[in-house]
Order: C-alpha cells, then structure tokens, then sequence
C-alpha cells in the first residue's frame, strides 16, 4: 500500500465522517458520560452533561465536535483516575488485581506500605 493510497483512505473516511450525522450523536454520548464520570451527585451530573452538550452543539463540524467531547472525556477520566488514586480505591485494586493469587496478609501489607507517607523532617 503506498503513501497515497493511505492518504486517499483518510481523505475520504473524513469526508464520509463530515457527511453523516454519527459523530455529533456520540458526541452527545461521550459529553454526558463525561459529567456522569466528573460529578458523583446525579443532579449535578445532569445539569453539567446539559451543559456540556449544548457546548458541543456550538462547535463548528462534526469532528470538531467529536474532538472537543473526546477531551472532555479524557479530561474526566485522568480526574476520576487522580480522585482514585489519592483515595487510596486505585491502589486497592491494583493490589487485588497483582496479588490475586498472593495469601491476602501480603496484599495488605503491600497495600499500606504503599499508601503510609513517609515522615515529614524540620531543617530547623
């Protein structure tokens, strides 16, 4: 397959992409997910996923549309990922995930030497 062929395939999935009317009903979908993910009180969520959408609807093009919503997504997924990690919840799984097979005082041992701070020392 050479370099044109290739180009010739993207050229014309975009152009395909423009013609139909998918990429703006997923957009609405990811956007809407996206403030599922960000807000835990179901209220808020649906007043942000509102929000967001007619976000989207202002955005000129359809990929546009479905980039901006992608980030949205992203973006909500690296904070709910952060919000799991500082709980201590993402290591837990992880422990559970890594050390299924592991007797279960292992795992909690791995798990606080994990989540315990080390101590805070003074220069004065």
């Amino acid at each position: 397959m050479s370099g044109i062929e290739i180009f010739l395939g993207v050229l014309l999935g975009l152009i395909v992409n423009e013609m139909c009317d998918i990429s703006p009903w997923l957009a609405g979908k990811l956007v809407r997910l996206s403030a599922r993910w960000r807000y835990s009180d179901p209220e808020l969520a649906e007043a942000r996923g509102a929000e967001l959408t007619r976000v989207i609807n202002d955005r000129p093009g359809k990929l546009f549309k479905l980039g901006t919503a992608i980030a949205f997504l992203t973006s909500s997924a690296a904070d709910r990922a952060w919000g799991m990690l500082s709980s201590g919840r993402l290591l837990e799984i992880l422990c559970g995930l890594l050390l299924r097979s592991a007797p279960e005082s292992l795992c909690v041992r791995v798990f606080a030497r994990l989540t315990v701070s080390a101590p805070h020392t003074s220069l004065a």
